[in-house]
């Protein structure tokens, strides 16, 4: 995260680089905008880490159990029961950060700067969602070349014809048997 200096107040931005054949014309600063990713991952963790447990006393006899989860249940039921808070991998979670503003586009180098912090290390993929307004023509755009697409391939399964998606059919039904089995 880094700090720019917009309107004389101080900023904290996460720089986000658009990959791929999007058109940032339509995004302006200020627009809140969804961020979508997966969480640092932190590998296998203890109880302590991954759940923020005390541990237990440093004195009064005890011996390696700093940092242990201690009792993990009644011996009445037998079994652990679900939901047992206990040490295993931490992280790599998928976050939804909500309302992150946009300070600044960067229209040549194709970079948004976010407000704030993005789910993720640097450098992860994340998945930036814009509100509705700023979407409307794409998904006019792609409703009618749906419907263009309907209208041709009508009947035919993904633009085969009905000859080769029968020969798919009887050549992908019976495989690794040799031809005499086939014919039985």
């Amino acid at each position: 995260m880094t700090q720019i200096f917009k309107d004389g107040i101080s900023y904290g931005v996460t720089p986000v680089l658009v990959t791929g054949n999007f058109d940032l014309a339509g995004i302006e600063s200020g627009t809140l905008a969804v961020v979508v990713g997966a969480s640092k991952g932190h590998g296998f963790a203890g109880v302590v880490k991954r759940h923020g447990f005390h541990g237990g006393p440093a004195s009064h006899g005890q011996k390696d159990k700093h940092r242990s989860p201690g009792s993990i249940g009644s011996t009445a039921p037998q079994r652990v029961l679900k939901g047992r808070r206990m040490a295993g991998r931490m992280g790599m979670d998928r976050i939804t950060t909500k309302n992150v503003p946009i300070v600044e586009v960067d229209f040549e180098n194709k970079m948004i700067l976010l407000n704030g912090a993005v789910p993720g290390t640097i450098g992860r993929r994340v998945e930036l969602v814009l509100p509705v307004e700023l979407m409307e023509v794409e998904v006019v755009e792609q409703t009618q070349r749906e419907e263009k697409s309907e209208s041709v391939d009508s009947g035919s399964k993904a633009g085969m014809t009905e000859g080769e998606v029968k020969e798919s059919v009887d050549s992908g039904s019976k495989a690794g048997m040799t031809e005499e089995n086939k014919s039985e």
